[in-house]
C-alpha cells in the first residue's frame, strides 16, 4: 500500500493510471503529427471553361470551378471561397460576393475533386473597360482549406465578343499633308490635315474636323465644323485607320487652329490639334497693307557668348499678345542636325536666313532665357542672329527687332 496526498491506492492501480496517460499522449502526438504532415490540403483550382465571353454591353459568364485537394485530418474540414474578381493586367477592377463552400469528411489522405458552379454578372461599363484592354481580363477565385488554412488560386480568362458598341480609340497623331506638325501657307494654298488612328475592338467612329475660328494667341476661339466622319472600324487586335480632312481654310490671313473631335467612343482625353499660319502674298519679303513697328530690345549686347544664362530682354509693345525670340543662321552657315523651329507660332517671310529655334511667350514678359533644349539645336563654335517679333491679335506680327549677333561658344 502506498499513501500519496491523503489518498491510499495500490500499485495496480496505480499502473493503470499511468498506461492511460501514455496513450493519451501517444494520441495527442499522433494528431499533432497528422497536422503538420497536411501541408498543402488545396492542390489545384481549374476554371472550366478557361475562356469564356461577355457581350459589348455586359451580360452573365458561368462558370464551373474544379477544386483538387487532399484530406487534412480525418475529421470534417471546410473548403470555401467567399469571393470572385475580374482583373485587368493583375490588378482588380472588379469584386464580386458569392461564397462557395463545401464540408467534407474523409480519411486522413485522401484525394478528392470538389465541383462548383456560378454565374456572374458583368455591367456595361466593365465590358467596355475589358474590350479597351488588350488581352481582356481574367475571372479569379481563391479556395482555402479551413483547418488547417491552406489554398489555390484558379482563373478563367474574360474577353468580350461583338461588333457593336466597343470600339476603343487608343491613339491619334495630327500632322499636315506634308508630315509636319506646323505650315506656313499663302492665302488659297491647298492644305489638308491627316489623322493617324490606332483602335481596339470594332464599332463606327464618329468624329467632326473642326475649324478653331477667330483664334488668337491665348487659344480663344469658337469652332466652326469642317466636316462630318463615320467610319466603321473592325480589327482583332491592334487596328490602324488614317482619316483625311477636307481643304482647309486658307482664305483668311493669320493663326489658324485644326482639330479632330471624336464624338463616339469617348477617348477620356483632349483631342490633338494643329497649328497654322495663313500670310498674305507677300511683295519682296513683306506684307503689303501690314505697318511692321519696331521692338526695342536691351540684351543682349551684339557678340554676346550665348549660354542658358543669357537673358534676351526688350520693350513692351502695346497691341501684343505674345513675344517671339528667333535665333537664325548668319547668311551661309550651318543648320544643326536637331534643327526643330516647330514650337513657334510663325514662321518668317521676310529674311532668306535659316530659322534654327526660338521661343514664344506671352504678353506681361518682356525677357526670357533659352533652355538646355532650345540651345541643343545650335552648333558650338558659330556665330548666329537673333531678333525679338511682337504677335498681335489673330497671330499677325505687329512689330520686329533688328538682326543682332550672338555667339555659340
Amino acid at each position: 500500500m502506498i499513501r500519496y496526498l491523503g489518498y491510499t491506492t495500490n500499485k495496480r492501480a496505480q499502473a493503470a493510471i499511468g498506461f492511460v496517460g501514455q496513450v493519451f499522449l501517444l494520441l495527442l502526438a499522433l494528431s499533432l503529427f497528422v497536422h503538420s504532415s497536411a501541408q498543402a490540403t488545396v492542390d489545384r483550382v481549374t476554371a472550366l471553361p478557361g475562356t469564356v465571353n461577355t457581350g459589348p454591353n455586359g451580360g452573365t459568364v458561368k462558370l464551373n470551378w474544379r477544386v483538387e485537394r487532399t484530406a487534412p485530418t480525418a475529421f470534417a474540414t471546410t473548403t470555401n471561397s467567399p469571393v470572385v474578381e475580374i482583373r485587368i493586367n493583375g490588378s482588380v477592377i472588379a469584386t464580386f460576393s458569392n461564397n462557395l463552400t463545401r464540408t467534407t469528411t474523409n480519411p486522413f489522405g485522401t484525394k478528392e475533386t470538389l465541383n462548383f458552379s456560378e454565374t456572374i454578372t458583368i455591367s456595361a461599363s466593365q465590358a467596355r473597360t475589358i474590350a479597351s484592354t488588350p488581352g481582356g481580363a481574367t475571372v479569379t477565385r481563391t479556395f482555402t482549406d479551413l483547418g488547417p488554412p491552406e489554398s489555390a488560386t484558379g482563373q478563367a480568362n474574360l474577353a468580350v465578343s461583338g461588333a457593336a458598341g466597343i470600339l476603343s480609340i487608343r491613339r491619334i497623331e495630327l500632322s499636315f499633308d506634308n508630315g509636319g506638325k506646323t505650315r506656313v501657307v499663302e492665302e488659297n494654298d491647298t492644305l489638308r490635315a491627316i489623322a493617324e488612328v490606332s483602335f481596339g475592338a470594332n464599332g463606327t467612329l464618329k468624329a467632326e474636323w473642326r475649324l478653331i475660328d477667330n483664334i488668337n494667341i491665348r487659344g480663344a476661339g469658337s469652332e466652326k465644323r469642317l466636316a462630318v466622319v463615320r467610319i466603321p472600324l473592325r480589327s482583332s487586335g491592334q487596328g490602324q485607320t488614317r482619316i483625311v480632312s477636307p481643304p482647309l481654310p486658307t482664305r483668311t490671313q493669320g493663326l489658324q487652329q485644326i482639330r479632330l473631335v471624336i464624338l463616339d467612343p469617348d477617348i477620356g482625353s483632349e483631342f490633338p490639334t494643329l497649328k497654322y499660319y495663313v500670310n498674305p502674298p507677300s511683295i519682296d519679303g513683306q506684307a503689303p497693307r501690314t505697318a511692321i513697328r519696331n521692338v526695342e530690345v536691351n540684351s543682349p549686347l551684339q557678340g554676346t557668348p550665348l549660354t542658358p544664362a543669357t537673358v534676351f530682354s526688350w520693350l513692351s509693345v502695346s497691341g501684343a499678345v505674345a513675344y517671339q525670340v528667333e535665333i537664325f543662321t548668319n547668311e551661309g552657315g550651318q543648320i544643326g542636325f536637331n534643327n526643330n523651329p516647330s514650337d513657334l507660332l510663325v514662321s518668317p517671310i521676310d529674311t532668306n536666313l535659316k530659322l534654327v529655334t526660338g521661343k514664344v511667350v506671352p504678353e506681361g514678359m518682356i525677357k526670357v532665357n533659352l533652355a538646355e533644349f532650345n540651345l541643343r539645336h545650335l552648333l558650338h563654335n558659330q556665330s548666329y542672329k537673333w531678333r525679338i517679333r511682337a504677335i498681335g491679335q489673330g497671330g499677325t506680327v505687329i512689330a520686329r527687332s533688328g538682326l543682332n549677333d550672338i555667339i555659340y561658344p
